[in-house]
C-alpha cells in the first residue's frame, strides 16, 4: 500500500501533475524517499509552500524560484543547488539545511532561521535579511551583494572570502564571526558588534564603522584605508600590519592596541599621547 502510495506520486512528478505539489509537501516521509532523480525533476517555480513542514526534504537542484514558502519548516533539509532567486522565505525554518550553491538572489529571508546553515557559494545578491538569525551559518565564499543585513544574528558564522560588497550590516550582530578575506568595501557597519571577530586580511576600504565594537577583533593585516573608525572601540584589537591610511580615529577606543608595522598615513583624530604610544609599538605615521 505504501509502496503504491509513493509510485503514485512519482509518476504524478514524472508527469509534472500540479496536484503532487502539495501532497509532496504534506507526506513529508515520503519526499524523503523519493530517488533524487525524480526529486530533482521537481518543478515548484511560484508554489505556494507557505507553512509546509518538510523536515529533511532532498529538494537538491529543484527549481523553487518566485515560490512562497513563508513560515516553511525545512529543517535539516537538502536544497543544494536549488532555485530559490525572488523566493518568499520570511521566518521560515532553514536551520542546519544544505543552501550550499544555492540561487537566493533577490529573496526574502527576514526573520528566517538560517542556524547553523549551510551556504557556501550560495548567491544572496540582492535578498533581504533582516533580523534573521544565523549563528554559526557557514557563508564562506558566498556572494551577498547588495544583500540587506541589518540587524541580522551572524555570531559565531563563517563568512570567509565572502562578498559583502555594499552590503547593509547596520546592527548586525558578528561577535566571533570569522571574515577573513571578506570583501567589506563601502560596507555599513555602523553600530556593529564585531567583538572578537577574525577580519584577517578583509578588505574594509572605505567601510563605515562608527561606534562599532571592534574589541579583541584581530585585524592584522586589513586594509581599513579611508574607513570611518570614528568612536569605535577597538580596545585590545590586534592591528599588526594593517593599512589605516587616511582613516578617521576620532574618539575611538585605542587601548591595548597591537600596531606592529600598522601604516596610519594621514590618519584624523589620533591623539599626540596615543600616536606616541602607538610610535612605540612599531606604528608607522609616515
Amino acid at each position: 500500500m505504501h509502496n503504491q502510495k509513493l509510485n503514485n506520486i512519482q509518476t504524478l512528478i514524472r508527469h509534472r501533475k500540479a496536484p503532487a505539489i502539495k501532497t509532496l509537501f504534506k507526506q513529508s516521509q515520503i519526499i524523503k524517499q523519493l530517488p533524487v532523480k525524480d526529486v530533482v525533476k521537481v518543478a515548484l517555480e511560484s508554489a505556494d509552500l507557505s507553512s509546509q513542514i518538510v523536515p529533511g526534504a532532498n529538494l537538491s537542484n529543484a527549481n523553487l524560484a518566485n515560490a512562497s514558502l513563508i513560515r516553511a519548516g525545512l529543517l535539516g533539509a537538502n536544497l543544494n543547488h536549488a532555485q530559490l532567486n525572488n523566493a518568499d522565505l520570511n521566518y521560515a525554518n532553514l536551520s542546519s539545511t544544505n543552501l550550499s550553491n544555492a540561487n537566493l538572489s533577490h529573496a526574502t529571508l527576514s526573520n528566517s532561521n538560517l542556524r547553523s546553515a549551510n551556504l557556501q557559494h550560495a548567491n544572496l545578491d540582492s535578498a533581504e535579511l533582516v533580523g534573521a538569525n544565523m549563528p554559526k551559518a557557514d557563508l564562506s565564499h558566498a556572494s551577498l551583494r547588495n544583500t540587506n543585513l541589518r540587524g541580522a544574528d551572524l555570531r559565531n558564522a563563517v563568512l570567509r572570502n565572502a562578498d559583502l560588497s555594499a552590503t547593509g550590516l547596520r546592527g548586525a550582530y558578528l561577535r566571533g564571526a570569522d571574515l577573513r578575506g571578506a570583501q567589506l568595501k563601502d560596507v555599513d557597519l555602523r553600530s556593529v558588534c564585531l567583538m572578537g571577530a577574525d577580519l584577517r586580511g578583509a578588505d574594509l576600504r572605505g567601510a563605515d564603522l562608527r561606534g562599532a565594537d571592534l574589541r579583541e577583533a584581530d585585524l592584522r593585516n586589513a586594509d581599513l584605508s579611508a574607513a570611518n573608525l570614528s568612536r569605535s572601540d577597538l580596545s585590545s584589537a590586534d592591528l599588526d600590519h594593517a593599512n589605516l591610511s587616511h582613516a578617521d580615529l576620532s574618539k575611538a577606543n585605542l587601548t591595548n592596541v597591537g600596531a606592529f608595522r600598522t601604516r596610519f598615513y594621514d590618519c584624523k583624530g589620533i591623539a599626540e599621547a596615543s600616536q606616541n604610544a602607538l610610535l612605540e609599538l612599531g606604528a608607522v605615521f609616515e
